[in-house]
């Protein structure tokens, strides 16, 4: 099952007054302890460009999704042309029946 982990302080400038600021940001890791960088990525995204002070839903979340996906032994940048065959789909459905 894929983890959460809170990184270090990371250090992040900010564009407008120059100066620069620690946040530590959620990290997530594969079952296998591997890094997921597109995921971990849109992280620092959201703090660095985006300005959000708190991404506890969206790290909850994407944590739920692949775990899912791991669970299942599906990929994430696989999308087959018919809908309901996406990852992203079967989450949503799978989602709505176990809640």
């Amino acid at each position: 099952m894929a983890q959460l982990i809170r990184s270090a302080m990371v250090k992040v400038k900010d564009q407008e007054t120059e100066s620069e600021g620690l946040v530590s940001l959620p990290t997530l890791y594969t079952s296998e302890a591997k890094f997921v960088h597109p995921v971990n990525a849109w992280f620092f995204d959201l703090v660095a460009c985006k300005r959000l002070k708190d991404i506890n839903s969206y790290s909850r979340a994407l944590l739920a999704y692949w775990s899912y996906l791991e669970a299942n032994s599906l990929s994430w940048d696989e999308f087959p042309p018919i809908k309901r065959l996406k990852p992203t789909y079967q989450f949503k459905f799978h989602f709505v029946v176990v809640n």
